[in-house]
């Protein structure tokens, strides 16, 4: 079956959008089913969700919310930006069709929102726009391949996506030839984004109540709040995040790197589900990047590819290894698209969750910030623990109380002493021992049960 799809052309930034023809979805059901619906419009032209004196305000950090060691270098600025615009002003509805070297490079930015607001089921409205994403892509790929023609002889379409090479931060070479071959690398390298504009808006919400530990424990380690970002990166604050390699938790901590820092996981027990516990593991460690690698632009990237990658650049390039040279001339496999972004994802995440307020509406959510009933403690237990008692008996007082012990996959089990809780009450002593800040910079929380060696259960 056959059907049109009508474009509502809109400006963003001036970028280009895709003609009906441009689109020769085979997905039959998918189509049927936008017939059956009366959808005859399911994709726009998307509008930044923030205005550009407020974008102005942001990036040049004119409220000095951010350290210095975290201002934009004029190496990351395009990427930053770009990120920052995937994070801030495009949502999971929208598509950014870009170029992955050069990421001032955007051809087009696509809105689905009228697919989504249809009838048609969640997977269909999914494959429909990766679909028609991918589609808009090829298309773009093969416009690229007659850009070396005269202006005289390229079509309209064919102008616009020229227009929006010139107006990026890439130079246009002169000569035919080198204008065939230049167009001809960026027709294999485009790429397409999807928004995150209201995953960031989630994972903000989900951090509030947490932040007053966050932030305590950041000041705590001598840490910058910036930081936080990383957790953002990784799972936009998803405490129930897992991906296909491993990674779990805020923090996306692999298995094997958990194991350095954390108790060892089991079947029953996985503390990187915990965001209290998972995080100290996480100051812990990057704590140790900064340590070994004395600069924050590469302790941070350093949390994404591994420190060893970074150490042997630095010995590699001496006095030159500084984060853009080792990304213009580090060779490996390991280090590829989302490594060599990670800087610019981290830094475009630090200025959103500085100006959270002015990006997101976050007035009227108090209850999201105050969901704990006290400051959240971290504890050690001195006896035999059974996790469903031990909610049972503090539900009503701390309702979140499991959300706090996310690391406990089954509550049945009767587990051994030394397993570690966390608590929105003031636990007893005679059960549990709480550990101070000073025990909590100092250990890391795999040794925490060193410390309730010569605590004895009831005393």
């Amino acid at each position: 079956m056959i059907f049109i799809l009508l474009l509502a052309l809109a400006s963003c930034y001036a970028l280009p959008f895709a003609p009906p023809e441009t689109f020769k979805s085979e997905l039959i059901e998918v189509e049927e089913a936008i017939l059956n619906n009366s959808i005859i419009s399911p994709v726009n032209g998307a509008n930044s969700a923030i205005k550009k004196d407020v974008l102005k305000v942001i990036l040049n950090d004119e409220k000095n919310l951010i350290h210095k060691d975290f201002h934009i270098p004029k190496y990351f600025k395009d990427s930053t930006h770009f990120w920052f615009s995937v994070y801030t002003q495009y949502t999971s509805k929208q598509v950014i069709i870009h170029d992955k070297n050069e990421l001032s490079l955007v051809y087009n930015v696509m809105d689905f929102s009228p697919l989504h607001s249809s009838k048609i089921n969640k997977f269909a409205k999914s494959k429909l726009q990766a679909d028609l994403s991918l589609e808009r892509a090829k298309n773009i790929k093969k416009l690229l391949k007659r850009l070396h023609l005269p202006k005289s002889k390229l079509s309209p379409e064919e102008l616009s996506v020229l227009s929006s090479i010139e107006n990026s931060s890439l130079k246009i070479p002169k000569g035919t030839k080198k204008k065939r071959q230049f167009f001809k690398g960026l027709s294999t390298t485009i790429r397409t984004q999807t928004g995150q504009r209201d995953m960031v808006f989630y994972g903000v919400l989900r951090s509030l109540p947490y932040l007053p530990f966050l932030e305590k424990q950041f000041k705590n380690f001598k840490l910058p709040k910036e930081l936080l970002g990383i957790a953002f990166v990784e799972s936009s604050f998803n405490l129930k995040a897992k991906s296909y390699a491993g990674a779990a938790g805020i923090w996306q901590f692999m298995p094997r790197t958990a194991a350095s820092f954390m108790p060892r996981r089991s079947k029953y027990i996985d503390y990187r589900n915990n965001p209290i516990i998972s995080s100290l593991a996480a100051f812990h460690l990057l704590k140790q990047n900064k340590q070994i690698l004395k600069r924050w632009d590469l302790a941070v990237p350093a949390y994404n590819f591994g420190t060893s990658h970074l150490v042997r650049a630095k010995r590699k390039f001496k006095h030159k290894a500084t984060l853009p040279y080792i990304m213009e001339n580090y060779k490996h496999g390991s280090v590829g698209f989302a490594s060599k972004n990670y800087y610019s994802e981290f830094l475009a995440m630090v200025y959103t969750l500085a100006y959270k307020d002015l990006i997101f509406p976050l007035k009227g959510y108090a209850k999201e910030s105050n969901a704990f009933k006290n400051d959240i403690g971290v504890y050690v237990t001195k006896c035999r623990l059974g996790p469903k008692t031990f909610f049972n008996l503090l539900s009503k007082s701390s309702p979140k109380i499991k959300k706090l012990n996310a690391h406990f996959l089954y509550k049945n089990p009767t587990y051994k002493r030394n397993k570690i809780v966390v608590s929105d009450l003031i636990l007893t002593s005679k059960k549990y021992r709480k550990l101070t800040d000073k025990e909590l910079r100092s250990y890391y929380p795999k040794n925490f049960y060193k410390l309730n060696r010569r605590s004895k259960c009831g005393n």
